[in-house]
């Protein structure tokens, strides 16, 4: 696979520390640990002054925890699923302002009685990598009630009768195309990756590929409604798939695959983790890949599959922004 290299850009901006960046119209966004707001929004030309959105709060058109941000590109809509609040927000933007407000609020789905982890809209509904009925993925209609379950873990299914210990121990990224009919799962910690036709009454899998999975430690406190369930890595998790990005085309997906072990003494002996960008059709093909070596925290996809941006973070540990130009 290709090395891919990039040019540094927003160099006017300093960054602090970034874990997530999206690409939204012209303008990138990417989130804010500290401050008022989750998310400052970068015009892409430095045409337009930066906007902050997503204000801290408990209030209405404020947030929590921003787990999962997605725009939408065929109807201009913001999705928001905020995993503390336990509710998905749907806005009607303008991708050159971003702004939220009741205003353009289009709906807000309650998830307070669903069993959810990571949402991803869908044109049925929202599908979430939860455990229910001994599978791995749910969809759920808008008011929180259960479609359906799909999904058959291809691994070892012992003890899955215990979906929170199960799914704590076997967790997944999911991402849905902007038509909203196709759903891709990858495995956090196992060699699992599977693409998903969804539709109202069901989901069809597409293409199942399966490498085995690594080991990781499951903690448990209390009981019933107190019950806590944790997991942590061992010196031999291996760390597998690292982030889902889709464009209408393909979705990339982003591979490691090292054990913690091998990761800190890559970094122990100043050298550098290669970040593998694999890319797939929506039905499963692979199309091509890409090796990044700089040290990526988050990336995002231009729509027209003409470019990576990414935040990684540089020599000195500041977090900087790169355009990586794919060909």
């Amino acid at each position: 696979m290709p090395v891919i290299e990039g040019e540094q850009i927003l160099k006017d901006h300093s960054l602090g520390y970034t874990d997530r960046i999206k690409l939204i119209g012209d303008k990138v966004v990417v989130s804010c640990i500290d401050g008022q707001y989750f998310n400052t929004a970068i015009d892409l030309a430095q045409k337009e002054p930066d906007v902050n959105w997503g204000l801290k709060g408990n209030g209405p058109n404020e947030f929590l925890n921003m787990r999962t941000i997605t725009y939408i590109n065929r109807d201009s809509i913001l999705y928001i699923h905020d995993s503390s609040s336990r509710k998905a927000v749907y806005y009607k933007v303008n991708p050159d302002s971003l702004a939220i407000s009741a205003q353009n609020l289009v709906k807000t789905v309650d998830l307070k009685t669903s069993n959810v982890f990571d949402t991803q809209p869908s044109q049925y509904g929202l599908v979430t990598n939860c455990v229910t009925d001994g599978k791995m993925l749910t969809s759920i209609r808008e008011d929180g009630e259960i479609l359906y379950s799909f999904g058959e873990y291809p691994g070892d299914i012992t003890g899955i009768e215990d979906p929170i210990v199960f799914g704590m121990g076997h967790q997944t990224l999911i991402c849905t195309n902007p038509q909203g009919d196709k759903l891709v799962v990858a495995g956090r910690t196992s060699d699992w990756l599977s693409f998903y036709e969804l539709k109202n009454d069901g989901a069809n899998l597409i293409k199942d590929n399966y490498g085995g999975e690594s080991p990781v430690d499951i903690g448990e406190e209390g009981s019933g409604d107190n019950r806590t369930v944790s997991m942590n890595n061992t010196p031999k998790t291996k760390i597998c798939f690292y982030e889902l990005n889709s464009s209408e085309n393909y979705v990339y997906a982003t591979y490691v695959g090292l054990t913690r072990e091998d990761i800190r003494n890559i970094n122990s002996n100043g050298g550098k983790l290669n970040f593998y960008i694999l890319r797939y059709d929506w039905d499963g093909n692979f199309v091509d890949g890409y090796v990044m070596t700089d040290k990526m925290m988050s990336l995002t996809v231009d729509p027209n599959d003409a470019f990576i941006i990414a935040a990684i973070q540089d020599e000195n540990n500041d977090c900087i922004v790169k355009q990586y130009p794919l060909n």
